[in-house]
């Protein structure tokens, strides 16, 4: 006799449907119980602490919004082509990939144009074919 145990069609169901399964269930639990009860309500004190300080900018319709950090990586060759073609697709933003990681865009970016000022006036190249530095080949 055949057990069906939650969403599972048998009990030797693959451990990617498992795993698939509990992501779900945590990102819901963490859009529907986390947001509401934590921090939205630390949004709007926020802002109404900054409307008593007589801030100007903080706009009392503004939403807050949250991006929980993306679950730790089984397959990160996968993950990362997942991203690049959801990307490509227009179903993330840049700015969205980047928070799931736990970064800050503004701020990964301001390092990117660093690290690119820094190696053109080294005449590095990295993630680029071997180009010729300082007159000797790769």
């Amino acid at each position: 006799m055949r057990t069906e145990i939650g969403p599972f069609r048998s009990p030797a169901a693959g451990g990617d449907q498992r795993r698939a399964y509990f992501r779900s269930r945590i990102e819901a639990i963490q859009h529907s119980l986390l947001v509401p009860a934590l921090y939205q309500p630390i949004w709007r004190r926020w802002l109404l602490l900054e409307s008593l300080r007589g801030s100007n900018w903080a706009d009392p319709q503004a939403k807050v919004e949250v991006h929980f950090p993306k679950p730790q990586w089984v397959d990160p060759e996968s993950d990362a082509k997942a991203t690049r073609e959801m990307l490509a697709m227009g179903l993330i933003s840049r700015r969205q990939a980047v928070a799931q990681l736990g970064y800050d865009v503004a701020k990964v970016d301001a390092e990117i144009a660093a690290d690119r000022e820094r190696e053109a006036a080294l005449g590095l190249a990295f993630g680029e074919k071997p180009k010729e530095q300082n007159g000797i080949q790769p």
